[in-house]
């Protein structure tokens, strides 16, 4: 038990480190803000398509008839793509006399951490129950998650730093929103043990999944793109794919 906890700390931590390197930036300028915006989407859908949804299609169709496994994670999926919907009305802030730009990049900061603090909180579940399971099979799942965990850290960070101009509260933002999937993992070993299986962990992969895309496709690129032009968002984006799944293929 104690090497699951490690493990789910290790991969939590990887987050504030992504912070760290926002935070060794001298100011987050509009090109970097629409670039950074582009990548966290790049990241949030490379995740999703590319590791989730096949995780879950993967683990499904050992004990499912294909048909009964796609039926089921499309309408999960879009599940949480409504989820992402009511989310973003709850987070996003009313209007004020701010700067246009000053408002997007509180609505980015507060959009970004809620999406991203969801994911982590069934992550933390998936990687704590992994290390109980299989301890070398932990240790690589912690790897992938810590890996991932790094451009999330870098999604949280950059808008705080660009709204705030504060290092401390960029890095204090990444950090706790890693922190969820500690939290997660943690409440689940104690609270849920009883009622964690690997269908439970699977639907909730393609739903977490669905509220990613969501706020990919919906917030973060037609937003991102109005620091300065899609060229950078989509510059992002490219650099936000090309990450996560090198970094999937290394692990």
């Amino acid at each position: 038990m104690l090497y699951s906890i490690f493990l789910c700390t290790f991969a939590s931590l990887s987050t504030a480190i992504g912070g760290l390197i926002v935070v060794l930036l001298k100011k987050i300028s509009d090109k970097t803000m629409a670039i950074s915006q582009g990548f966290a989407a790049g990241v949030m859908l490379a995740v999703s398509f590319v590791d989730m949804l096949p995780e879950c299609y993967n683990n499904s169709i050992k004990y499912m008839t294909k048909d009964y496994v796609i039926t089921g994670i499309i309408v999960l999926f879009i599940v949480g793509w409504i989820i992402g919907i009511f989310v973003e009305d709850l987070v996003v802030p009313e209007k004020t006399e701010q700067t246009e730009q000053m408002y997007t990049a509180k609505k980015l900061s507060l959009i970004t951490t809620a999406v991203i603090v969801l994911h982590n909180l069934p992550e933390g579940v998936l990687t704590i129950f992994s290390g109980m399971n299989n301890q070398r099979f932990g240790l690589s799942m912690a790897m992938a998650i810590a890996l991932h965990n790094l451009p999330e850290g870098i999604a949280v960070a950059a808008p705080v730093m660009y709204l705030t101009n504060s290092k401390m509260k960029a890095f204090i933002q990444s950090l706790l929103t890693g922190l969820a999937e500690l939290f997660g993992g943690l409440l689940a070993l104690i609270l849920l043990h009883r009622f964690i299986s690997e269908s439970f962990i699977n639907g909730l992969l393609a739903i977490i999944a669905g509220i990613m895309a969501q706020a990919s496709v919906c917030q973060l690129i037609p937003t991102g793109a109005k620091f300065t032009q899609f060229k950078d968002v989509f510059i992002g984006i490219l650099l936000g794919v090309i990450v996560m799944c090198l970094g999937m293929f290394i692990i």
